[in-house]
């Protein structure tokens, strides 16, 4: 079977050119709800406070989730590939949002509104 310089039939491909297609991003979803995530300033260190106020009190928002009120989520297993993870997904220390005051790194989601 050679396939290359053959055609290929696409089912969808006149709906694509004639502007016809429906894609997710586009969909009528009643009552959707959308996230918006705040990310930490720095490489390294520790929250010791955060105000969600001002966030709270903001039309739309529905709730503001930190590492102080975030569902518990499962520790990883002891022998994962007898490694840990890390937020770069290389064998470091162990990182799951929302579930600590620690900062491993810079951009890290400390916030979700």
């Amino acid at each position: 079977m050679e396939a290359i310089g053959q055609p290929i039939d696409r089912r969808d491909g006149r709906l694509k050119v004639t502007g016809a297609a429906r894609y997710a991003a586009v969909q009528d979803i009643p009552n959707l709800v959308y996230g918006v995530i705040v990310e930490s300033g720095i490489a390294s260190g520790r929250v010791r406070q955060i105000d969600t106020s001002r966030a709270e009190r903001s039309p739309g928002v529905i709730q503001v989730v930190t590492h102080e009120n975030a569902p518990r989520l499962q520790p990883f297993p002891a022998k994962l590939g007898q490694t840990r993870l890390s937020g770069d997904g290389g064998v470091g220390e162990e990182y799951q949002p929302l579930q600590a005051a620690q900062i491993f790194f810079a951009g890290q989601p400390v916030a979700v509104a």
